[in-house]
């Protein structure tokens, strides 16, 4: 290992290349020379590697390959270290009763063999010993990036984990040495990089951030206003994350619009039922706190959208008619009853349509398709919405045979 004397060893390398071949490993490149990154296993041979470790506890005799041992080497990431603490568990647990403990991998993973390096004992003393050569920002900003339940980018990065001890502009800094140190993945395909935290590295993590209260509520906060503002640039996991997390703490509003805004993603992702439900429950949630009418419009056309692609035509058309009526009513102590009722009308209005034109559909799809295509024309181009709205312009028009207009 070089990391603690990283700067002496590139030094010394850099002396003796190009005559003589060295083989170097550390968390860190040492900036000479070609860099190989070592990634985790692969699931077949991190299998295969938690076998032999298994059968090791067992006088050689390898455990059969079920799916609980497969579950559990992509939990922990192909990680070596913990999949030989892993499996020296199976002395006393199943692989089922392993799997089921690793939601605290920190505290499974530990016995390692006696004659092996302290830092290589336990999975917490191999992080804690790595977490150790940080900077005091990267340190900071691996306890706020455990807030992410999926891949990220650098904005999302930046708006989330800035704060306290950490200023936006130093941000992009401390995620290169975190990436540079193996702590945090990237992935340089796309128009934009992306980054997520292993399993493990997560657990550890979340571990340091949860440790303070408040730089918990701030980050967690941090996250909604990034999903409730650009709810296209998260991941779905995260969106369905944050949006538990406003309704565990009691802020049921800021469920309502995060729920509201994050649903084109999960219908253009195909997650319909998962989609659906989440949002009738956060609807069911808000409804004692509703106080603003357009977003209880909006949240009730989302779920009529739900309804539609699941085929439920009748409460798609009950969702619209509450989008005008009941949630008027439920604001009417608030706000003057004509104006709720104009704010819903302009919300409800083009998607009314196209809900009213979809349900038309089977019966006479060119009038339907036409409806939808100027309903959908009235939306505001911006919207995460236009997206469905095209898509389902798109198959109005396919239905009704005109092939051109689809494809267009």
């Amino acid at each position: 290992y070089c990391d603690l004397v990283l700067g002496a060893a590139a030094g010394y390398a850099e002396e003796l290349l190009p005559g003589l071949c060295i083989l170097a490993t550390a968390r860190e490149g040492l900036g000479v020379g070609t860099v190989y990154p070592v990634s985790p296993l692969a699931p077949p041979d991190a299998v295969a590697l938690f076998a032999a470790w298994a059968g090791a506890q067992h006088g050689g005799q390898e455990p059969e390959i079920s799916a609980e041992i497969r579950e559990i080497c992509v939990r922990l990431d192909g990680l070596p270290l913990a999949l030989e603490l892993a499996a020296a568990h199976t002395k006393v647990l199943t692989p089922a009763q392993i799997l089921s403990r690793l939601d605290d991998s920190m505290r499974l993973l530990t016995g390692g063999r006696r004659v092996a390096d302290p830092r290589h004992r336990s999975l917490r003393a191999a992080l804690d010993w790595g977490a150790g050569i940080l900077t005091d920002p990267e340190r900071l900003l691996l306890a706020r990036l455990s807030v992410f339940a999926g891949a990220f980018t650098l904005d999302a990065a930046e708006w989330v984990c800035a704060g306290p001890g950490l200023p936006e502009e130093d941000v992009l800094e401390a995620l290169a040495g975190l990436v540079a140190r193996s702590f945090v993945d990237c992935d340089p395909r796309g128009r934009q990089a992306s980054y997520r935290l292993l399993h493990t590295v997560r657990q550890y993590a979340t571990q340091l951030l949860t440790a303070d209260a408040d730089e918990t509520a701030l980050i967690q906060q941090n996250r909604v206003d990034f999903a409730i503002a650009r709810p296209e640039a998260l991941s779905v996991p995260d969106l369905i994350d944050a949006v538990r997390w406003c309704t565990g703490r009691g802020a049921p509003a800021d469920a309502l619009r995060l729920a509201t805004a994050a649903a084109p993603f999960w219908l253009l992702a195909g997650r319909f039922r998962e989609g659906a439900a989440l949002l009738a429950d956060v609807i069911a949630r808000a409804e004692p706190a509703g106080r603003d009418p357009a977003a209880r419009a909006e949240a009730s056309l989302a779920r009529g959208m739900f309804d539609l692609v699941l085929g439920q035509a009748d409460r798609a058309a009950s969702a619209v008619t509450a989008a005008v009526t009941t949630v008027a009513a439920a604001a009417v102590t608030t706000v003057a009853a004509t104006a709720v009722t104009a704010v819903v009308a302009e919300a409800a209005g083009p998607w009314a349509e196209i809900l009213t034109g979809l349900a038309a559909l089977p019966a006479d799809p060119a009038s339907a398709a036409r409806r939808i295509a100027a309903a959908a024309s009235a939306l505001d181009s911006a919207s995460p919405w236009t997206p469905v709205a095209t898509a389902l312009h798109a198959l109005a028009a396919a239905e009704a045979g005109w092939a051109a207009e689809a494809q267009e």
